[in-house]
């Protein structure tokens, strides 16, 4: 996946929605965790970005 491929570890929860049951056309949940003691700011700032990226692409 996208993420992945970009080197982030991720949780994806398609079931996290609708009391477990995702709608065709509807999103998951993708769950992130930065820790404080372990990610930098830069960390934290470059995930946002690729996320950003990420659902443009899915946009467009």
């Amino acid at each position: 996946n996208y993420l992945e491929a970009h080197g982030v570890i991720s949780d994806w929860r398609e079931d996290n929605l609708h009391g477990g049951e995702v709608e065709p056309g509807q999103a998951g949940v993708i769950r992130v965790a930065p820790v404080p003691l372990y990610n930098s700011f830069r960390d934290v700032f470059e995930f946002a970005a690729l996320l950003k990226e990420y659902g443009k692409r899915k946009e467009g």
